[in-house]
């Protein structure tokens, strides 16, 4: 498993709010939701200038300290109403939603929490990238049986991932 320091991901959650904020201006709102907490510097970053901030994830843990309210789940079934907030985002979680066949219905559950006027937000790990970054292993998501060799080098953690190809995004 690679583990970034606190630099590397303040730095990632920095480069997510350029992003961002190059796609969709300068933002603020009453409500953010994050799909899945990571260590929570991208919660943090991207939730500046929201009024309150929502985490949901499929792990029972401590919610961010930026977060004020927190909620068990996968993301495909959100325990919120519709047009709830201003900003969603997933950052490196769509990989971990399976079956594949699920996704979209993380998409539609986003969609459909996402107030008039609002914005969505998606990160995927690059399936070009050399390195797996779940997992650490060079060229290891190129390979077939991805998940069954990175068990046999002793990597049993990334048996819940599927990262997707951009074939397979279609």
């Amino acid at each position: 498993m690679v583990h970034l320091s606190e630099d590397n991901l303040q730095a990632r959650a920095s480069y997510l709010r350029t992003l961002l904020t190059d796609a969709i201006g300068d933002f603020s709102g009453n409500r953010y939701l994050a799909v899945g907490t990571g260590t929570g510097k991208n919660i943090a970053t991207l939730s500046e200038g929201y009024r309150e901030k929502h985490t949901v994830d499929v792990v029972k843990r401590d919610p961010p300290e930026v977060a004020d309210q927190f909620a068990i789940g996968d993301g495909t079934l959100l325990p919120y109403q519709d047009d709830t907030f201003d900003l969603i985002t997933a950052i490196s979680v769509i990989e971990h939603v399976l079956p594949p066949e699920r996704r979209p219905n993380l998409v539609r559950e986003m969609a459909r929490c996402t107030a008039p006027g609002g914005h969505i937000m998606f990160q995927i790990p690059n399936h070009r990238f050399v390195i797996e970054l779940h997992s650490g292993l060079p060229f290891i998501q190129w390979l077939p049986w991805e998940n069954e060799i990175a068990a046999l080098l002793g990597y049993d953690n990334v048996g819940d991932i599927h990262i997707p190809s951009p074939g397979r995004l279609r």
